[in-house]
């Protein structure tokens, strides 16, 4: 599993793209290689491996896993539309991986699979089925579920450590250990050479792609390569090692397959994620502005929908004509500011929204602390105060500055 990296600074950004690959990447391959895990463990204990057999058995697993995942999905969009409140949309959203992944192991196909294509399903169709207060929850509960799940999982590895020390014969624990760095070169090694491989293949035997999209440049490309971190999948993988084989013996090297497993993954996150940062800046990767640009276009597109909504509803009988008007100068406000398409209007604009973003961040705050000390001092409620403060907070969310923290 692998985690979004960091802008290096410096005028450096981490090429968009890249982060895409990386992240596509990382959901499919683990996938596909937990599935191959599965063949591979179901051989080692029961001692044959017929390779048509093999090969059956992993396009069931992947096309059974993905058709299973989507009808999950099917049903727990279904679910979501007949809930009516928050709470049980958000509980609907915990129990449909777990519903998948079980179905998954009854029909013995790729239950990552099927949580891959119901997470897909469900988060392509979850911001029309829910309510905005149910997308703020969700993500927060899924974010401290994560964390907690993270935690725990290396916390369970910290814990068998000290057992597996002791499971591997005296004197071997250096041969693991060299067999830990020799593996973990070799996982870079080899990547190194595949990614370019990878992406040069495909141009050469299809022109239309070559013209449609060409190689990408050098730093994008060694930078795809050295971002190959392991993590919490490849760990658990080793974890889920059965004890035994089918005869009853212990399964072989297990200790060791977990050793060498963690080495790979401490080598990687230290080796490779702490040199990633000086690396895109040695690189000088050029700074990806097309987020900016979809943001732009995107604000300028929703503010015209408002728009023709709003005159549409002005026309009808009972609507006021001060509301309209204020929402009316609030959108064309925001259409003036994101409608310019020429560069120098494109900064401008990015440097007038982050000043805009820090004078609401400013502002939003002194609201809070205002509230808060009316709070304190008796003249409002906590409910008055937690009912207003959410407004701050979603109007925080609204402008991109959730995440800024007051200055003390």
């Amino acid at each position: 599993m692998r985690s979004r990296p960091p802008p290096s600074g410096n005028g450096c950004a981490f090429p968009r793209r890249v982060v895409t690959i990386l992240e596509g990447e990382s959901l499919v391959n683990d996938a596909t290689a937990l599935v191959l895990y599965r063949a591979a463990v179901g051989a080692a204990i029961g001692g044959s491996f017929v390779l048509g057999d093999a090969l059956l058995h992993f396009v069931f697993a992947a096309v059974g896993g993905v058709a299973i995942g989507i009808a999950v999905g099917l049903a727990s969009r279904w679910a979501v539309r007949g809930a009516t409140d928050s709470f049980t949309e958000v509980a609907i959203t915990l129990v449909t991986p777990y519903v998948a992944w079980v179905l998954g192991e009854v029909t013995h196909v790729s239950s990552v699979l099927a949580c891959v294509a119901v997470g897909l399903y469900v988060r392509q169709h979850f911001s029309s089925a829910v309510a905005p207060a149910t997308r703020l929850q969700a993500q927060a509960v899924w974010d401290l579920l994560i964390f907690v799940l993270n935690g725990f999982i290396f916390i369970l590895i910290g814990l068998q450590l000290g057992a597996l020390r002791t499971a591997i014969p005296a004197g071997g624990f250096g041969t693991v250990l060299m067999a830990g760095a020799t593996v973990s070169l070799a996982v870079i090694v080899v990547r190194l050479f595949w990614v370019p491989v990878a992406a040069a293949l495909p141009r050469l035997l299809s022109a239309k792609l070559r013209a449609r999209d060409p190689m990408p440049p050098w730093p994008n490309i060694f930078v795809t390569a050295w971002t190959g971190m392991r993590g919490i999948v490849t760990l658990a993988a080793a974890l889920a090692l059965p004890v035994t084989t089918a005869s009853g013996a212990p399964f072989p090297f297990r200790a060791e397959i977990i050793l060498i497993s963690f080495s790979v993954i401490l080598v990687t996150l230290v080796l490779q994620g702490l040199s990633l940062t000086p690396i895109i800046r040695w690189l000088h990767l050029k700074e990806d502005s097309s987020l900016e640009q979809e943001e732009r276009l995107a604000r300028g597109e929703a503010a015209s929908a408002a728009l023709r909504r709003l005159d549409g509803l002005a026309g009808e009988s009972g609507v006021l004509v001060e509301p309209v008007e204020r929402l009316r100068a609030h959108y064309n406000m925001q259409l003036k500011r994101f409608a310019g398409s020429s560069p120098v209007d494109k900064e401008y604009s990015l440097e007038m929204g982050e000043q805009f973003r820090q004078l609401r961040h400013d502002t939003l705050t002194a609201e809070r602390l205002r509230l808060i000390q009316l709070r304190n001092a008796g003249t409002i409620s906590d409910e008055v105060l937690h009912r207003l403060e959410r407004e701050l907070d979603v109007e925080a969310l609204r402008t991109g500055i959730g995440e800024r923290r007051v200055k003390r």
